[in-house]
């Protein structure tokens, strides 16, 4: 079974933007079904959080704090991945952040920023893991894109962008990776709970209130929600769906 113990085990999977939120979750995910994890983050001390919750779990897992935008950074999590685990089968290219600007008010610095961030970053690790997965005929990317791409709001213009050229980036991977056994896909997630909501201010409170009334599924998403999706495309039974972009939304763009 496919969410049962040892599922993933022998695979070795990189998670970046792993030390909170989807990310975290998606990394946990697949420490209890038995994968050896990377955490990848720019955040030390929120890595080594999610480090000491797998291992104390009893599972396998490094973090190497990096910068995912840099090369130099890329490739010392491809290396650290080898050196500790021998090979690389699954790459989740999540890191992302979400600053609002209206239009007349984003810099060129700021918009260069978020798609370095959103989108340079998911290029360049999938280059530097593309190899490992191509000698081996076997690998699974999934990259995180946003629901945003469907239901854009004002001041995310580079936010949306960025997602936009990651589900064509997702296509092209497909395409190109194909013949190697290695599948691509997209995972868009709507509004999830990625951090504590209970202190949230009343306008925090209400704008929950509105997504979720505008969700065909009438619950607040969790980050759990999202990992579930992004671990079934990383299986075995998932190996003939490839280029593809899913939704984890509870029906949010329907409205």
């Amino acid at each position: 079974m496919l969410f049962s113990e040892g599922a993933f085990n022998g695979k070795v999977a990189i998670v970046t933007g792993a030390g909170k939120g989807i990310g975290r979750a998606i990394a946990m995910l697949f420490a209890s079904l038995s994968s050896s994890v990377v955490i990848a983050d720019i955040d030390r001390d929120a890595a080594a959080r999610v480090v000491k919750e797998i291992e104390s779990s009893g599972g396998r897992t490094i973090s190497v704090v990096s910068d995912v935008t840099k090369p130099g950074d890329v490739q010392r999590i491809v290396d650290e991945a080898l050196l500790n685990f021998g090979t690389i089968h699954i790459l989740v290219n999540n890191v992302g952040i979400y600053p609002r600007h209206e239009l007349e008010r984003m810099s060129l610095k700021e918009f260069d920023s978020v798609m370095k961030v959103n989108l340079y970053s998911a290029f360049l690790c999938s280059m530097a893991c593309a190899p490992i997965m191509k000698k081996q005929m076997w690998g699974r990317i999934i990259n995180i894109a946003s629901a945003r791409l469907w239901v854009p709001d004002h001041g995310l213009l580079h936010y949306v962008t960025s997602k936009g050229a990651m589900v064509g980036l997702t296509r092209a991977l497909a395409h190109e990776l194909g013949e190697y056994g290695i599948t691509v896909n997209a995972v868009a997630p709507g509004g999830v709970a990625t951090e504590d909501e209970t202190q949230a201010d009343e306008e925090r409170r209400q704008f929950i209130r509105n997504l979720i009334a505008a969700q065909r599924i009438k619950r607040r998403l969790q980050p759990q929600d999202v990992a579930y999706l992004v671990a079934f495309l990383a299986s075995e039974e998932a190996g003939a769906i490839t280029g593809q972009t899913i939704l984890v939304d509870g029906g949010w763009v329907m409205r």
